[in-house]
Parts: C-alpha cells; sequence; structure tokens
C-alpha cells in the first residue's frame, strides 16, 4: 500500500542535511529488528520516549524527548499592527539550529532543515489559530502586542520536530504579558511588581507526531511505521510524516517528507492519523501536569 522509489534512504539524509546516509549493516541491523517487533533503544514500534518539561522562567520552557532538547523563549512588545488586520496581533516564529545541535548545522546560516522544522511549527500554531491574535489588540489600527517565540535545537538525537513542538507550546502556555491600561491615546505598561501579568489566550493546543516508514527486505519488502523516531532511524527511513493535532482530534497541519508516495488505499494515511491523535492525548495529559506542578510555586502575587 505504500509505494518507494529507489535511493529514497540517500535522498531523505540529502534532505535531512546530512551529506551521507546511515551504514548499510546498520541499516539491515535497524530493519531486522523491527520485523522482530522490537527497536534498537528497546521499545515497540509505537512506543514514544520518555517525555520532560522544565520551566526556566515566564515563557521560557526546556522541553526533552529522548535525549532530544529544545528550548522556547516567549516574549513579546508592543508594535503597530499590519494594515490587513488592524484589530489582531502579531506572532513571529524563529528557529536556530547550532553546532551544539548536530554538527551538520552551521552558525550563522539557515540551512533547509531549519526552514523545514519553521514552517511545521508555523502551520501548527499560526494557520491552525491556536492563539486569538484579538485578544492581542490594545488600540485598533495603532497598537497590538507581537508575541515573538524563538526557538533552539540544543541537542538532536532524532524527533526534534515534535519537540521543538512540544517546547513551543509549554512556553506559550507558561508566558504571561505585562498588564496595560489604555487613557485615550496614552498606553500605559505596568511592570510585574505593579500589577501581576496575564496569560495569552490559547484557543486549543497543537501538538505533533512523528512517524517513520522503514523499509525492510529490501526494495521489494514491507514499509513498517515507527512513532517518535531517533536519529538513526530517520536516516534508514524511506520517509516520515510529522502530524499535528489538538486533544479534540482535529487536524491542524500534516507534513511528509522523503521518497513516501500513498497509493489509492487511504487507510493507512487514516490510520497514522488516528495513532497521532491517541498520542497526542497522552504528550496533553503529561503537560498539564507539568503547569500544575509550575502554578504551584507560581512567584507572581496579585497585589
Amino acid at each position: 500500500r505504500v509505494a518507494t522509489q529507489s535511493r529514497g534512504k540517500v535522498a531523505l539524509c540529502r534532505m535531512r542535511g546530512r551529506a551521507d546516509p546511515v551504514a548499510l549493516n546498520q541499516q539491515e541491523f535497524i530493519s531486522a529488528a523491527l520485523n522482530e517487533g522490537l527497536r534498537i533503544d528497546g521499545r515497540a514500534p509505537y512506543d514514544f520516549r520518555e517525555l520532560s518539561i522544565r520551566f526556566r522562567g515566564l515563557g521560557h520552557v526546556e522541553a526533552a524527548i529522548g535525549h532530544t532538547r529544545c528550548m522556547c523563549s516567549v516574549s513579546a512588545e508592543i508594535v503597530e499592527p499590519p494594515p490587513e488586520r488592524p484589530n489582531a496581533g502579531v506572532l513571529t516564529l524563529y528557529c536556530e539550529l547550532s553546532p551544539m545541535a548536530a554538527p551538520e548545522f552551521r552558525i550563522g546560516r539557515s540551512s533547509d532543515r531549519a526552514v523545514e522544522l519553521g514552517q511545521i511549527l508555523e502551520r501548527g500554531l499560526k494557520q491552525s489559530k491556536a492563539v486569538d491574535m484579538e485578544a492581542l489588540c490594545i488600540l485598533a489600527g495603532r497598537k497590538v502586542w507581537c508575541i515573538r517565540l524563538d526557538v533552539h535545537v540544543l541537542d538532536n538525537q532524532g524527533n526534534m520536530t515534535d519537540c521543538a513542538n512540544l517546547a513551543a507550546i509549554a512556553a506559550l502556555m507558561h508566558f504571561k504579558k505585562p498588564e496595560v491600561v489604555v487613557t485615550g491615546d496614552e498606553v500605559r505598561v505596568f511592570s510585574v511588581e505593579e500589577r501581576q501579568p496575564s496569560p495569552l489566550s490559547i484557543l486549543h493546543s497543537p501538538l505533533s507526531v512523528t512517524v517513520g516508514f522503514i523499509q525492510t527486505g529490501g526494495e521489494e519488502g514491507d514499509v513498517l511505521v515507527v512513532v517518535d523516531p531517533v536519529l538513526q532511524e530517520e536516516e534508514t527511513s524511506v520517509g516520515v510524516m510529522t502530524i499535528t493535532q489538538n486533544s479534540n482530534r482535529e487536524l491542524c497541519a500534516m507534513q511528509k517528507l522523503g521518497c513516501l508516495l500513498y497509493t489509492s488505499d487511504a487507510a493507512d494515511e487514516e490510520d497514522s492519523v488516528d495513532l497521532g491523535g491517541r498520542r497526542i492525548i497522552k504528550k496533553k495529559k503529561r503537560m498539564r501536569q507539568k503547569r500544575r506542578q509550575e502554578n504551584k510555586g507560581d512567584r507572581y502575587i496579585r497585589h
């Protein structure tokens, strides 16, 4: 039901920014283990690695999926709104992939991988309207809040897309913008000591799940699905698919990469979306538990 092209693994590795594909003997080992229902790190095909979220400060979050780590910081400033949407705020997103994350990344040079990551996050957050942009309006046509997300990949050990998405959503939910009061044409911004800042209006929380498609038994063999692929599995895959959904199981975004083509039978794609929805609900519960723990120690006290 899944059609692949020759030398798909090499093509996907080059799309991921790596010059050389994974060694052939390692590919065979990963495929043989997957045929037995096992993966190189001991997980079952549909198992996630351990998730963790650390709140470093207001709007600063570090998320980890296994050994893959991403950090996201959220900041806000008052700007003039775009003329096409005078009553809505602005949400901008920047991704940085440094050599600290992986040796193939370079400082000051935007790679295809960074562009790909930014596109997936932007579709999941902005185009799905996760944040109420009209709630960021201060003076219609004159002053609105601009919310900026800076995503930094600290260590890439596979599936950094889901890790970056988790860090971005957690940072948005944790961030609080300063309180403002409008008097005529004047806007006064209160400091944290004067008034308690207010959280953003989050309409829903789109979370992503990435699955890899690994071909076993040569070019004519079966293609098996693994959830949350590690780096070696990503490089062995003939294709990957990232599915972004919210807790209501609504599809917010989808992206496929690599030499992967679905045929007329759409059952595979529907199964992947359903699998992603179940995993997203589990990730959402984990994130809520971390937020409740953080709220217990909230340092901001209402005056």
